[in-house]
């Protein structure tokens, strides 16, 4: 997932500069993770439930994780992982 889209997602929600900055790490995390050779799925699951995971903690409504929800879900399909066997779909 390009982190410059997910950061442009975010910016409407003004969040707590260390939400914010958790948010990045783990996305960059993911984004390494995905890089990897041979990735491994159920970490990557598990990273983006972390991230959903967040967004509810730091606030963000659940009708507001749906424009959040793409390219976590172009993430996830890259994986064959959906949405909804991650409990966000």
């Amino acid at each position: 997932m390009p982190r410059a889209i997910f950061e442009k997602q975010l910016t409407p929600y003004h969040l707590q500069p260390p939400a914010r900055q958790a948010l990045e790490e783990d996305v960059q995390k993911l984004e390494s993770a995905a890089r990897e050779p041979q990735p491994d799925r159920k970490k990557i699951g598990g990273m983006i439930e972390t991230i959903a995971g967040k967004l509810k903690m730091a606030g963000v409504i659940a009708a507001d994780v749906v424009a959040l929800a793409e390219p976590l879900g172009k993430t996830a399909a890259l994986f064959h992982l959906s949405l909804a066997w991650l409990g966000l779909g």
